[in-house]
């Protein structure tokens, strides 16, 4: 029968897994269900209509959220209840658009079925029936907490690899180590409502690569000393620190006192002024806040990417274009010059000439 008028009705109980033994991370769903003998499609519909009816007295022992890499988070079934009765009702449609999953919901009544939906930024997904609501964004971000929140709770492995990215220097460790002082900062987080404050990871940037016992790898990006961030599929969760996670980090990956290159060097500048065909377009100071701090270590993580020239080309200056330069200011008083001479290629100190694709738009994308 084709569904043309649309209705109203929640969808939860009209997809249902006839019976499952255990609970394991992937789940085979049935692509459609088949009719029980002597029911045709119509009185299927009307059957659906009726089930669906009864859902608010239905009581779940159970419920699972799982994010688009597989983690997989408890909620309590009574909070899932209350707020899902809030959320009612959906819309039945035909959807004009290819299905993006973000997260999975799996809830078990109390006779142990099973019924999974499958949720998306447009609407949910039920068996091959699609569902749109109208605030359709009020309850992904009620999923989006409810796993953020415990996403890194209860954590346990024996093995971590620390990457200080800037450094391009990585040291593992084992459960010897320092991994119960790092899993234990971790777990006292707190998860921040919104965009973090910085946008770019402070320097040396370093990434915390967790080998979990009973899931896939996990990769913390450390932001700042109590800032991280976690990346599943689309989304991001970003998180406040009790502790600092530096000055564990610095012990397993320490930050050598030799710089690998001139450039790496400016990543301790105090300031930074940007010009714009001669005029100053942007003053930054390290000890103004963490922001401006990061976007001192992402300019210099920019230009840490050129590869020096070796040749005896010689480089005239575009001066028809935005030419854009850096001084860099450090706490004993000296200083060093960047200038970008055209779209690929920029000098330090007025001597060595480095080729780096678009670097004058990667920098004025910066000072934007």
């Amino acid at each position: 029968m084709d569904i043309t008028i649309k209705r109203m009705i929640l969808p939860f109980i009209c997809f249902s897994i006839a019976a499952l033994i255990g609970c394991t991370s992937t789940i085979e769903v049935a692509q459609s269900d088949p009719l029980p003998q002597g029911l045709n499609q119509e009185n299927k519909e009307a059957s659906e209509l009726r089930g669906l009816s009864e859902w608010g007295e239905k009581k779940y022992k159970k419920v699972l959220l799982i994010s688009q890499t597989g983690k997989e988070i408890n909620v309590n079934p009574e909070e899932f209840e209350h707020y899902w009765k809030t959320f009612y009702p959906f819309l039945l449609e035909e959807p004009t658009f290819e299905f993006a999953q973000q997260y999975t919901i799996i809830t078990w009544d109390e006779g142990n079925q099973a019924y999974v939906t499958q949720v998306a930024e447009e609407g949910i997904k039920v068996g091959q029936l699609f569902y749109s609501h109208p605030d359709m964004s009020a309850f992904l971000h009620w999923i989006d907490t409810q796993i953020g929140e415990q996403y890194l709770k209860n954590l346990t492995t024996s093995r971590i690899l620390v990457s200080a990215n800037d450094l391009s220097i990585s040291q593992r460790q084992t459960s010897q180590g320092m991994i119960p002082q790092i899993l234990t900062i971790l777990d006292a987080s707190t998860l921040i409502n919104g965009e973090a404050r910085i946008r770019y990871p402070l320097f040396p940037s370093y990434q915390i690569e967790l080998e979990l016992d009973h899931e896939i790898n996990r990769t913390i990006y450390v932001l700042s000393p109590t800032m991280i961030a976690i990346r599943d599929g689309d989304s991001v969760w970003n998180y406040q620190l009790n502790d600092s996670i530096f000055k564990v980090l610095k012990q397993v990956v320490p930050i050598p006192s030799a710089s690998p290159s001139k450039i790496n060097d400016l990543f301790t500048a105090s300031e930074v002024r940007i010009f714009e065909k001669n005029r100053k377009v942007l003053q930054l100071h390290a000890t103004d806040g963490i922001q401006e701090n990061a976007i001192i270590h992402e300019i210099v993580r920019i230009l840490t990417q050129g590869n020096s020239v070796t040749t005896e080309q010689e480089f005239q200056k575009d001066e028809e274009e935005d030419n854009v330069m850096l001084e860099f200011y450090f706490a004993d008083h000296t200083s060093v010059i960047i200038e970008v001479i055209d779209q690929h290629h920029f000098q330090y100190q007025g001597q060595t000439i480095y080729y780096l694709k678009d670097v004058r738009t990667l920098l004025q994308e910066m000072i934007k």
